[in-house]
């Protein structure tokens, strides 16, 4: 072996290592890329996490996410997205977020499961992948 070939192997070893090492938060979960409407769900647990931490804190969550995009983003799978059945799940989440942003029942935690609740039935009738995530949602009593 030469040490051109050496040097070739030794400097696509340190690429390879170098791009192992990059964080979650930079690589697309899907091998095929992101879709919009899945980079917006992950937007929209990471809101939710933050909102249950606020309740968990007697603080008003703080949701600035357009929650209306789950009806017109970029789906992985169209299909999955265009039935009346996803429409109303969407339909419900986005009631749910106004609940809980102008506390209409006067209990935000009630307001909060029921958010989740939305998230786990739709997630239970199509693309059930996310559900273990989801569960971490739910507040502990």
């Amino acid at each position: 072996m030469t040490k051109y070939n050496l040097l070739f192997y030794f400097i696509l070893a340190g690429i390879m290592i170098l791009n192992a090492c990059k964080p979650d938060e930079e690589r697309p979960l899907n091998p095929n890329g992101d879709s919009e409407l899945a980079v917006l769900m992950r937007d929209m647990y990471e809101e939710a996490l933050q909102a249950k931490k606020a309740l968990e804190k007697g603080k008003k969550p703080v949701l600035k996410l357009d929650h209306k995009a789950i009806l017109t983003a970029e789906a992985t799978k169209p299909e999955e997205v265009s039935t009346p059945e996803y429409k109303a799940y969407a339909r419900a989440y986005m009631f749910s977020i106004r609940q809980l942003q102008t506390n209409m029942y006067g209990d935000p935690w009630k307001a909060y499961d029921k958010m989740v609740g939305t998230c786990t039935a739709c997630h239970q009738m199509s693309c059930p992948g996310p559900l273990e995530r989801i569960k971490k949602l739910k507040r502990t009593e």
